[in-house]
């Protein structure tokens, strides 16, 4: 009874697990009636244990390269996008901005980056007797450098802070500060954005 339950599983594995995976010349098939050698069992069985181990081998690579890169950012370029608010408030006088800045950062391998870009900024500024909208800047340049290091989601830079997707090609910042500006009190929110482009 037993030889018979291990030529139905060593069939039905056969048929079914390695199809596109182990060469069908090296597996026998076995028919009805016909008495199984333990030799060819034997062999259905190491190419099943070859398939499988293959199998691992490859996954495990996969993964160790995978946890290896990660989601680095390390020699990665990012398209960047922001959007804020910016709101001042002083004795009589009050001021309400929005911001729209688009830049190009790379994360360079030693530790240092390069950002460059421009940003436009819109002003409403409110006194009690009257009110004027101004544009503060259309497209002014903007380039900075520094350092930044990685410890997992979290990218610092001497600039920003940000989190950084599991794939390493988004990352992304969120702010909102509030408090003393000279005389006045200043809350600014941020929203940014990048995208990796290599």
């Amino acid at each position: 009874m037993k030889p018979k339950v291990y030529i139905l599983v060593a069939v039905f594995l056969a048929g079914s697990v390695f199809a596109d995976e182990v060469d069908q010349s090296s597996v026998t098939s076995f028919s009805d009636g016909t008495p199984a050698v333990a030799g060819e069992v034997n062999a259905n069985f190491q190419a099943l244990i070859d398939a499988i181990n293959d199998n691992a081998a490859r996954i495990a690579a996969l993964e160790s390269s995978s946890s290896s890169s990660g989601n680095s950012v390390s020699g990665a370029t990012f398209s960047l996008n922001q959007i804020g608010i910016i709101n001042v408030a002083g004795e009589g006088v009050g001021t309400t901005a929005n911001l729209s800045q688009s830049y190009t950062v790379t994360f360079n391998s030693d530790g240092r980056f390069s950002l460059s870009g421009s940003e436009s900024e819109g002003e409403l500024v409110i006194s009690a007797d009257s009110y004027a909208l101004n544009e503060q800047s259309n497209g002014r340049p903007v380039n900075i450098s520094g350092t930044w290091s990685q410890s997992g989601s979290t990218l610092t830079t001497t600039a920003a802070t940000f989190t950084v997707s599991a794939d390493g090609n988004v990352i992304v910042l969120s702010e909102f500060t509030f408090g003393p500006d000279g005389d006045n009190t200043r809350s600014e929110t941020s929203f940014l954005v990048g995208v990796r482009t290599n």
